[in-house]
This record gives C-alpha cells, structure tokens and sequence, in this order.
C-alpha cells in the first residue's frame, strides 16, 4: 500500500468514527431536557448556639493556652 491510500484510510477512519460518535452522544444526551433541583438556604457567618445545656458562655475554650504554674527557671537543666 502506497502512503497516499494510507492517508485516505485514516482520514476516512478518523471521519466515521466522529460522526458514529455524534450520533451515539445525541441519542445519550437528549435536547431540551429539564432537572427539578432543591434550592438550598445560603451559608452565613452567624451561628446560632440553639441547644443551651451544649454552648453555654462559661465553657473553657481549648483554643487558648492553659499556664499551670509560671516557671521562672531560665535554665534548660534546671536546679540538678
């Protein structure tokens, strides 16, 4: 086979393989179809601590650091 009718096989391929895959994916994906969707409330940045006995003002907060006792010892080996 020449170069020429090679070249003719693969653009001749190429071609019926587009159209075969055009008409697979407008038998798949149908025009003019139609979805119900939930339309959901937007996020806000207020939260609202509902359930009192779980959030309450005094809570400790574990995002602070907790000092046990003040360690004034400059030292790395400390008092041996």
């Amino acid at each position: 086979m020449n170069k020429s009718k090679e070249i003719f096989i693969l653009v001749l391929s190429v071609g019926f393989a587009a159209m075969l895959g055009l008409f697979a994916s407008s038998l798949i994906f149908k025009k003019g179809g139609s979805t119900r969707v939930e339309v959901v409330q937007p996020i806000v940045a207020d939260f609202d601590f509902a359930d009192k006995p779980y959030f309450y003002e005094g809570a400790l907060n574990p995002t602070l650091d907790i000092v046990i006792q003040q360690n004034n010892n400059d030292s790395i080996l400390g008092d041996l």
